[in-house]
């Protein structure tokens, strides 16, 4: 049996283990007393101040006993102008759910069809345009419902996300580089399959994120993203619009090349492997009439003479710069590449055309001259994206024991933030608190306000992990919020402002 000596009362004691696992815990809290959260240590009383949203909440509303999506797919609702909520989903087998609520009773329930084919893309996105007639994109497959009529599948499908400038219904997609004529690269597979080499390349033109205008016929091409880099754009973006007339995107681009290692050693065998491909996240903006002014020059040659004329725009994107509040010896962890998904962490607001973003942060410093993070409180914070360039400051939206002790923010894959029509900012993020037996989680609520963040508002219970959810705000502030519980039931409720 290990036997220290303990100084007690001034007198070298000897002890046993009991004794020695007794010191060490004193020693554990005692070293814990300088890791003290920000919120323990009275650093944030702003955040600490704010209120609760004025709104009133609805009951819960049971919208699918079970549903068990696929891993990748998401929710998506909207609240079209007679006050329904509508929500799809996609669920386990494919198949494309509609749900139509009106005040606390779900009115329908219904199957739209179900996706084929291979490398589907589970995203779902919906639209009312124009007054009554419903839209949804989910995979492969579009369906558009007019008012008091039955859903019809619109063959052919490419849109990946709806958009509207005016009276003008936009979708973009990811297009095939060869159907547009993008640049050729070469990505190269390297690397070692036991003691064999292994080098492989292809040589691919690069996909890019393409704007199309519905047509009678379909849907025209009218602008690409950077149609002259080599670098293929990912299904991962955000797009908006604002009430001045402009278009604004956040979107990453990278290659496909990838290492790996296989080998075998004393312990049986075993490998690795990654992306080596450079990867980029890109801000672009545009305004819409350019796109109308651009198709009149491909049509009239006589106004760019010895230039060879597409019917469609170019945009030009640029890379985002280090954000400006990371402190230098963390600026090289806290790369761009770990923050995602872009189309649920950043929305653009329909006021100004800046994108609000949240970033959780895990183990970097930040400082903005105004705010502080030490790299253990593990916050979710708003920053904001102006014309291409991080703003300089950010705002802490959550932290370690807010809004009690105890209280732990994670990092949380099905976060999402939506800007709405009055600019203002919603948000859905999950708290975690330990209790005796196990952790708890719970679905809270933000508003933003002007300049203005509200305390979180809990609005759901018993979740499961990374919970799927979707957020509905119509022109006057009424909020439809749905989340996935623990059991893979769907669960929805509203958010009213008071009057």
């Amino acid at each position: 049996m290990a036997v220290v000596s303990v100084l007690v009362n001034g007198k070298n004691m000897r002890t046993g283990p009991q004794v020695c696992f007794t010191v060490f815990i004193v020693m554990l809290m005692a070293s814990c007393v300088g890791c003290a959260s920000m919120a323990g240590r009275g650093l944030l009383p702003d955040v600490k101040a704010r209120q609760l949203p004025a709104v009133i909440l609805g009951p819960d509303i049971i919208l699918l006993e079970e549903v068990k999506p696929d891993d990748n797919s998401r929710f998506a609702s909207l609240i079209s102008k007679d006050g329904h909520a509508h929500l799809f989903v996609i669920d386990k087998e494919k198949r494309i759910q509609h749900i139509e609520i009106l005040g606390d009773e779900v009115l329908d329930r219904e199957m739209l069809g179900v996706m084929d084919g291979p490398g589907l893309n589970l995203k779902v996105d919906a639209i009312e345009h124009p007054s009554g007639r419903l839209r949804v994109v989910a995979g492969n497959k579009m369906f558009a419902r007019s008012e008091g009529g039955k859903w019809q599948e619109i063959k052919g499908n490419r849109c990946q996300r709806f958009i509207t400038v005016g009276d003008d219904l936009l979708c973009a997609f990811i297009a095939n580089g060869e159907d547009i004529g993008s640049p050729k690269r070469t990505d190269w597979t390297v690397g070692w399959f036991i003691l064999i080499p292994v080098v492989l390349w292809s040589n691919v033109h690069a996909d890019k994120i393409v704007l199309a205008q519905e047509a009678k016929d379909g849907w025209t091409i009218r602008a690409v993203l950077d149609p002259e880099t080599k670098l293929s754009a990912w299904s991962d973006f955000s797009i908006g619009s604002d009430r001045h007339g402009y278009l604004s995107f956040l979107y990453r681009m990278s290659g496909a090349s990838r290492v790996f290692i296989v080998g075998f050693g004393p312990g049986g065998g075993g490998g690795f492997g990654g992306d080596a491909s450079e990867m980029e996240i890109r801000y672009a903006r545009v305004q819409y009439d350019q796109l109308y002014s651009r198709i009149t020059d491909a049509f009239n040659p006589e106004s760019a003479p010895g230039k060879t004329l597409t019917p469609w725009l170019s945009i030009q994107g640029s890379p985002l710069a280090s954000m400006p509040f990371v402190e230098e010896q963390y600026e090289r962890a806290m790369s761009l590449k770990f923050i995602g998904p872009l189309d649920s962490l950043f929305t653009v607001s329909r006021t100004f055309a800046d994108l609000d973003g949240l970033i959780w942060i895990h183990n970097f410093a930040l400082d903005d001259g105004i705010h502080r993070i030490a790299t253990y409180d593990m916050p979710w914070i708003n920053v904001k994206i102006r014309e291409g360039k991080w703003a300089p400051h950010f705002d802490i939206l959550t932290a370690s024991d807010l809004p009690d002790t105890g209280s732990r923010w994670i990092n949380d894959r099905g976060a999402l933030i939506k800007n709405d029509s009055n600019g203002n900012n919603h948000v859905l993020l999950v708290k975690s608190k330990h209790g005796f037996w196990r952790w708890t989680k719970e679905m809270c609520y933000f508003l933003k306000t002007g300049e203005n963040w509200s305390a979180p508002l809990i609005v759901g219970s018993n979740l499961g992990i990374d919970s799927r959810r979707s957020l509905a705000v119509d022109e006057t502030g009424k909020v439809f919020a749905v989340w996935e519980n623990r059991n893979n039931g769907v669960i929805g409720r509203w958010i009213l402002p008071q009057k």
